[in-house]
């Protein structure tokens, strides 16, 4: 028997396109990701008996869409990770996806985090669910529900932030643009207080986790998020999973 047959496998990643917001809506540039296509269906002959192809060039900020910052971000010596140095071992484990909702500006407290369930375990992978993420809108679609989504996420306060460094939890993520709250971004206070507290601690963190996100949140599930290893990346675009046993 396959040993996944009991676990149901969530794709918790956002859906990669030119119609993604990023946080640099309401300043005065915007880097959303560029998309190149070359085709050739006319004949070109590429291998035997096969011609033809469909081919895509992207140019893009390592920090859109569903992405992990790596401890290099804001660390620049040997000590800190960059994606490439990241342990593979740091990037898949056990963990929880909490359900803790917040509003506008909103931070997640010390105590939001202590009463949720399930409870946080040493060495956890945390998820944070606060609805953000409903709020999603790309800018081609609509520039304002756009902006306004890029422009008013919640957060985690640096208190929680502290706490889940003493959990040496392995990563961090959250369903919106930023686990820093609006107000430590340049937005309010520009101290970027969470990313200092837990990069400095080698915690990876992961932004942008969407997708089934609010089918399994609430669980304790073994959990992934793998970028591709880029050679001195700060950040870099990532495939988040959920496993899930089935009886569950």
């Amino acid at each position: 028997m396959n040993g996944f047959d009991e676990y149901e496998l969530y794709d918790l990643t956002r859906v990669f396109s030119k119609d993604s917001p990023t946080l640099f809506m309401d300043l005065s540039y915007y880097r959303p990701p560029i998309t190149a296509i070359t085709t050739d269906f006319k004949g070109i002959h590429i291998a035997p008996e096969r011609t033809g192809f469909f081919e895509t060039v992207h140019i893009i900020h390592a920090h859109t869409g569903t992405h992990m910052d790596a401890p290099g971000h804001y660390y620049e010596d040997s000590e800190h990770w960059d994606i490439h140095e990241i342990p593979l071992e740091r990037l898949m484990g056990e963990g929880v996806i909490l359900d803790i909702p917040k509003g506008e500006r909103g931070e997640i407290s010390l105590s939001d985090l202590e009463k949720a369930e399930p409870k946080i375990h040493e060495g956890d992978i945390v998820i944070l669910n606060t609805g953000w993420h409903e709020k999603y809108c790309g800018p081609i679609t609509d520039w304002e529900k756009a902006k306004y989504y890029a422009s008013n996420w919640p957060g985690l306060s640096a208190d929680a932030a502290k706490y889940l460094a003493s959990k040496r939890v392995k990563w961090v993520g959250i369903d919106n643009l930023c686990l820093d709250p609006y107000n430590h971004s340049d937005h309010g206070d520009n101290t970027w207080i969470v990313h200092f507290i837990l990069l400095k601690e080698n915690i990876p963190i992961v932004e942008e986790v969407v997708g089934r996100v609010d089918e399994i949140t609430g669980k304790r599930c073994l959990l992934m998020a793998l970028p591709i290893p880029v050679y001195r990346s700060d950040a870099f675009p990532c495939r988040v999973a959920a496993l899930v046993k089935k009886s569950e």
